[in-house]
């Protein structure tokens, strides 16, 4: 009795890139792949099926990042330091959170 060798198929990730060497799309095999769009250097829109997060910026400062899936947008506001760090986030219909700094100085003049 002979036996032919089985073949194993654990994991086929395929990446796409563009003539700046970015990743525009990746995807496992056979599942919907993810697509990126760029702004200058910077993610600002990945899209996999009816799934799609965007980041809205000024420059170099993060304003907000929404999040599509088929025709209902969620939006999310978030407040970054000079680094780009979120340091709060603020989404629409929610309460709004305020922004508490750790020390405040006043100086008269």
């Amino acid at each position: 009795m002979t036996s032919s060798p089985r073949e194993t198929d654990l994991c086929h990730y395929y990446y796409y890139y563009d003539p700046l060497d970015r990743v525009i799309s990746h995807a496992l095999a056979d599942t919907p792949g993810r697509q990126r769009f760029y702004c200058k250097s910077r993610l600002t829109t990945e899209i996999q099926g009816a799934m799609r997060y965007s980041i809205v910026q000024q420059d170099d400062q993060l304003l907000a990042q929404q999040r599509r899936e088929g025709d209902a947008p969620e939006t999310t506001l978030l407040a970054t330091d000079q680094q780009r760090s979120v340091l709060q986030t603020v989404k629409a219909n929610h309460r709004k959170r305020s922004m508490n700094p750790t020390h405040i100085q006043s100086h008269h003049l």
